[in-house]
């Protein structure tokens, strides 16, 4: 998994600032995704199980700003 992170921020440096925001967005989704499931998969420590989600929930909140910032470039 570390790889496919790696390389995938290497191509990402490649790329123009608002060609970079919506891969970023989407990387942030994924990792808010598998962050949920490492949360479903906490059986006994609860708050950790809450610490997980709440930084999913940031992850998402973050792509959403990027999202909108890329929207706001591309009207401008």
């Amino acid at each position: 998994m570390m790889f496919r992170y790696r390389r995938h921020v290497t191509e990402m440096l490649a790329l123009s600032d608002d060609q970079q925001q919506q891969p970023c967005a989407a990387l942030y989704r994924h990792s808010a995704r598998t962050l949920r499931q490492l949360a479903a998969e906490v059986r006994f420590d609860f708050c950790r199980r809450e610490q997980l989600l709440a930084l999913a929930d940031g992850f998402d909140r973050y792509a959403e700003r990027l999202e909108a910032s890329s929207l706001k470039h591309a009207a401008d």
